[in-house]
């Protein structure tokens, strides 16, 4: 029971940072501290909301999050 709690509680940070990566992409910039505790799933998600926003392109995705 425990190991399967250890890998839920997995799952649902790696889904928080997807999503805070997500939110930030849509209306922030790209967060260094995010990135420094959730590694890849925020990265993803990040670019994922930066694409949603109209008229962004991958470079200037891509830029904003060199920008972090």
């Amino acid at each position: 029971m425990n190991a399967k709690k250890s890998s839920d509680d997995a799952t649902s940070n790696s889904d928080r940072c997807f999503q805070a990566g997500k939110d930030d992409g849509r209306n922030n910039g790209f967060s260094q501290s995010e990135f420094d505790n959730c590694g890849p799933s925020y990265e993803h998600g990040f670019m994922k909301g930066c694409m949603s926003v109209e008229g962004n392109t991958k470079d200037v995705c891509n830029s904003a999050e060199d920008a972090g």
